[in-house]
């Protein structure tokens, strides 16, 4: 587990356009992550590219930010390029310009079996590819959004939303606006 306890890491920048898993934390499994901000950052990675975590597996993330900019090629997102298996994301958001390929959201690239609670993205969101959004790239299979929202502008190519670029199998959105 990690707490930021109120510090603030400003100016991280990762310059890894050919790696996978980037991010703060690059890949984390039953990880709890808390209250950690993350001011300006530049971050270039290739799949799994997040300005907090590149692969959330089974983990949390609360209370927490990331601003400045995240590019990488397939799941960027904002603040987690990829969250899976009942990973939770709440009261978070980013507020950077995100860029991608395939799967590029605003706060998060792809979602699967995992929820976003209370949170939101600002920043403009530009996909090269498809499934891009606002909030989440891809939401999948059983994964909920709720009480969220996304005010960017979004651009892409295929499967593109304000909100989600492209939602399927069960996945359910309440109460959440782009």
């Amino acid at each position: 587990s990690f707490d930021g306890n109120g510090y603030n890491i400003t100016g991280l920048t990762i310059n890894s356009p050919t790696k996978n898993y980037v991010g703060l934390f690059g890949y984390t499994e039953g990880a709890t992550i808390e209250n950690v901000a993350l001011e300006d950052v530049n971050i270039k990675g290739k799949d799994n590219t997040g300005g907090l975590v590149g692969v959330a597996n089974s983990s949390t993330v609360s209370n927490s930010y990331a601003t400045g900019s995240v590019s990488g090629s397939k799941h960027t997102g904002g603040l987690v390029g990829y969250a899976y298996n009942s990973t939770r994301i709440t009261t978070s958001y980013a507020t950077g310009e995100v860029s991608g390929k395939n799967h590029t959201g605003g706060l998060v690239g792809r979602a699967y079996q995992s929820s976003v609670t209370n949170s939101y993205a600002t920043g403009a969101v530009t996909g090269t590819g498809e499934r891009t959004g606002g909030l989440v790239g891809w939401a999948d299979d059983s994964t909920s959004i709720s009480n969220s929202y996304a005010t960017g502008s979004v651009e892409g190519i295929s499967e593109v939303g304000g909100l989600v670029g492209y939602a399927n199998r069960s996945t359910k959105i309440t109460d959440s606006y782009a």
